[in-house]
């Protein structure tokens, strides 16, 4: 069945952020207990026992039952928040923000992003930032012996942008049958292609998966066919993991550090899915120890995270010091971050009451940005494809960060959006001016 194109409303499926943050949620804080329970008490599975047993080496709790409850509560106030906000008032159908692309001039600000993306990082070079330092401290995954050439390949935000405003300004082209379609189409496959090679030779395993959802995101906007859900989520799953395994063989054919290398494909993946996307045995340190660790607070995080670049910035929540703090990260452990979740950062803050108060108002901020996003206008789908990857792979991180970063992302966008779309009045012309008045 066909989508109805004259409808600005779109459905998303497993790229609704409901869905999604429902169906994360239960792999980061639910899935591992339930299977730590079933494996002491039912069934043993090798490879799953193998992974579970490093909680016991480190001397880590898989959960706790306060750590499982005060979870529960979090999502549920978060749903809360999601399901039973009124956001018609707040949905923006008029004004800058739904005005449609001229494609040409999209196409003028696809090049300047792509052009700005290089010169910031030559204006770091002539700032007096060292090449090698940074690629060694960014650069995690990098195949390039030249570290200039690693350095200019690594891509920031710019670079992202001008992918996601090429993509839309194609379907947006393609949607109105316009004769740039063919154009544009050359474009935009070529850089799509020369974008995602990069992110597999300069970067690690988000950095492919965040563009790739991204432009799957722009995809469904303009898809013709309805959405067959158990299909979506199937399709999605193959191609997550046939990234993770063409990364992981390009790491073992160069060497690469910081990857899990000498075990198999199959414990590594068992060992991403319930040790490092798990999050449980993190809030139950944040619960043991966080308010302990951090008697202060952490919020002040937030105005780092939102300083201009070549700033001093001293970390108010380092992620490292986080996780020995916590006994998360071994204490001799000086190079591991770990991220505190939403509900960890709240609750060092605020305790419960925090991660009650905190998680309802990010649901209801979560289902304004959802709910004016489910309309196709190129802003909105340009926001949503750059917006769903922070907000989802954001639930891991402090809540401070996650704001600041949605801040300024969805200020870039906005910016990107004025530029696409203001026209500036012209003065009158002085070759024909107001003739004077005869007698």
């Amino acid at each position: 069945m066909k989508k109805d194109f004259n409808k600005n409303w779109v459905e998303l499926g497993i790229f609704s952020l409901g869905v999604s943050y429902a169906l994360y949620a239960f792999i980061q804080y639910i899935l591992t207990p339930i299977c730590w329970w079933l494996t002491r008490n039912i069934f043993e599975i090798s490879v799953l026992n193998d992974v579970l047993v490093i909680f016991e080496i480190n001397e880590l709790e898989v959960f706790t039952l306060q750590s499982l409850t005060y979870s529960l509560i979090g999502i549920i106030s978060f749903f809360t928040g999601y399901y039973f906000f009124p956001t018609k008032k707040i949905r923006k159908e008029t004004g800058i923000v739904t005005q449609k692309w001229d494609v040409r001039r999209a196409e003028k600000v696809f090049w300047c992003l792509l052009l700005s993306g290089f010169a910031l990082k030559s204006l770091k070079i002539m700032m007096g930032v060292s090449i090698a330092e940074a690629v060694e401290m960014n650069i995690k995954h990098g195949y390039f012996t030249n570290p200039l050439i690693s350095f200019y390949l690594s891509f920031n935000w710019f670079h992202l942008l001008a992918l996601m405003v090429i993509n839309v300004t194609y379907q947006e082209a393609k949607k109105e049958k316009l004769s740039a379609q063919r154009k544009l189409k050359i474009l935009t496959y070529g850089y799509t292609l020369f974008f995602l090679v990069v992110t597999f030779t300069t970067g690690g395993k988000t950095a492919t998966f965040f563009p790739l959802l991204g432009l799957l995101i722009i995809k469904q906007y303009y898809s013709k066919k309805k959405i067959n859900f158990p299909k979506m989520i199937l399709s999605i799953s193959v191609l997550v993991v046939l990234v993770f395994v063409v990364k992981q063989l390009l790491a073992e054919y160069f060497q690469a550090e910081g990857y899990d290398t000498e075990y198999g494909l199959g414990f590594i993946l068992v060992y991403i899915l319930f040790n490092r996307l798990n999050l449980s045995h993190v809030m139950a340190g944040v619960i043991e120890k966080g308010q302990q660790a951090f008697p202060d607070g952490t919020l002040g995080q937030f105005w780092v995270d939102m300083s201009f670049y070549g700033s001093d910035k001293t970390n108010v929540f380092d992620g490292n010091e986080f996780g020995r703090a916590i006994g998360v990260a071994t204490a001799g452990d000086y190079s591991t971050g770990v991220a505190s979740t939403n509900m960890g950062e709240l609750f060092i803050n605020y305790g419960i009451f925090g991660i009650v108060l905190g998680m309802l108002l990010t649901g209801i901020l979560y289902k304004i940005i959802f709910s004016n996003c489910q309309q196709r206008f190129p802003f909105f789908v340009m926001l949503y494809a750059l917006m769903w990857p922070i907000l989802i792979h954001g639930m891991e991180s402090p809540v401070t960060v996650l704001y600041s970063v949605s801040i300024k992302m969805i200020s870039l966008c906005l910016l990107v959006q004025f530029v696409i779309v203001f026209r500036f009045s012209r003065p009158p012309s002085q070759n024909n001016p107001i003739p004077k008045s005869t007698k």
